[in-house]
């Protein structure tokens, strides 16, 4: 091909050198457009698999602790309104974090994701079952039933709230480690 390059006239050979520079570059250019569509497409399957999950679970959590604070809250203070107060924001939080759950689940891609999720689901079940008969105990103004919730917020909801906390957090480290690879 060099040998038949060198042979043509100088006016020909510039126009062949050109459609070949032109072609080689017309060819670079569709493989990089492809493969910037494909890293694309990778990076639009990362954020939307485990990175805006990761939100998701972030919200979830903030969501499990407010039901804490605010269950705290209603078996400590002494004044009915604050009590009331504390046991609407209660409501709402525990509202808000099982609104949350399906979004969660949506977004679950890969088998442990589900594990992380079935366990969330079970811990959380026991964490508001424990958390309800605590809040229906403690949030009066008897001084006597606020410091029996007090005690077995101290006893049984602080280890099912460590527990809950730490399902909601394997999801996140799993969703982190599978966005990561």
């Amino acid at each position: 091909m060099l040998e038949k390059l060198e042979k043509m006239r100088i006016q020909r050979r510039l126009t062949v050198s050109s459609l070949i520079t032109v072609l080689i570059a017309s060819v670079a250019a569709i493989i990089a457009a492809i493969l910037l569509f494909v890293v694309a497409s990778q990076y639009n399957k990362v954020l939307t698999n485990y990175a805006f999950p990761q939100g998701d679970i972030g919200q979830a959590m903030a969501d499990l602790a407010d039901v804490r604070s605010a269950t705290r809250g209603a078996i400590g203070y002494s004044d009915q309104s604050q009590i009331d107060q504390m046991v609407e924001i209660h409501d709402q939080a525990v509202e808000d974090l099982q609104a949350t759950l399906p979004e969660i689940k949506k977004s679950i891609v890969a088998k442990a994701g589900e594990k992380d999720y079935n366990n969330i689901v079970a811990t959380l079940d026991n964490y508001l079952e424990v958390d309800a008969k605590i809040l229906k105990m403690g949030a009066t103004t008897d001084a006597e039933q606020s410091k029996k919730a007090q005690d077995a917020a101290f006893d049984e909801l602080a280890p099912a709230y460590a527990t809950a906390s730490e399902a909601f957090q394997g999801l996140m480290d799993d969703n982190i480690s599978l966005g990561d690879k």
